[in-house]
């Protein structure tokens, strides 16, 4: 996020070293959604995207109650079948795609 530029988007990161489960186990997206609903306890899961690239990263988020976008950019797209969608890589990924895909 650094190299991007992008980290002050990014106010919340949730890392490995934040839980004691990793993936395919949800902690990490449960622990991401409840220190977002400190910012906003208005916050609903629903309002929620995770892009992932991998399949236990998926289950995570799906079993954490998040809808997933995942992107087949490490291995084939059948392996992210149980994605809420899945695209090949971000090429074309909009805000408004975004919004269309996950209303």
């Amino acid at each position: 996020l650094t190299a991007l530029k992008i980290r002050e988007h990014f106010p919340i990161i949730v890392a490995a070293d934040d839980v004691t489960k990793s993936k395919p186990d949800p902690e990490t997206y449960l622990k991401c959604f409840a220190r977002l609903q400190e910012t906003d306890p208005t916050l609903q899961k629903s309002e929620c995207i995770v892009i992932e690239d991998t399949s236990g990263g998926a289950q995570s988020a799906l079993d954490a109650g998040i809808a997933v976008l995942g992107l087949a950019t490490t291995g084939p797209a059948e392996k992210l079948a149980h994605a809420t969608r899945v695209e090949p890589n971000l090429a074309g990924v909009t805000v408004e795609r975004l919004m269309e895909w996950f209303p």
